[in-house]
């Protein structure tokens, strides 16, 4: 449940920060236009509607596809290491990551350091026991 919060929050507030923008400027671009020019832009938006819900529609399309391209490689592989880290620090330290990242050189090189921290971990760990056994 806490995971889905996040996930809220991290795209929740963001376009709302867009949108809010987006309405701000509008606002002050509409006060600097002549009362001629308002009209004029009023007469386009009711001509041309039709074609702007179309290209709204296309644009939030475009957006929503980017945004889960941006999701599927840098935000969930980042998820996927840590679950893996906490089961290897938690509950399995025999457990190794051996998920690839599809080229995200970044996050291979960090379950790399994971897997060397857990595999150094396990030797200090058994080499304690051994000395404990004697």
């Amino acid at each position: 449940m806490e995971t889905q919060k996040q996930f809220l929050r991290i795209v929740i507030i963001p376009f709302i920060t867009l949108v809010l923008f987006i309405i701000v400027i509008s606002f002050i671009v509409w006060g600097v236009l002549s009362v001629y020019e308002q009209n004029a832009l009023l007469n386009i938006l009711i001509e041309h509607s039709d074609l702007m819900i179309i290209l709204l529609l296309i644009i939030i399309i475009l957006a929503l596809i980017i945004l889960c391209i941006f999701f599927q490689y840098y935000i969930m592989p980042l998820y996927i290491l840590s679950e893996e880290t906490s089961l290897i620090y938690a509950a399995n330290p025999n457990h190794r990551i051996i998920k690839s990242y599809d080229g995200l050189s970044e996050y291979a090189n960090r379950s790399l350091v994971v897997l060397l921290i857990a595999v150094v971990n396990l030797l200090i760990f058994s080499n304690v026991l051994f000395f404990l056994a004697d």
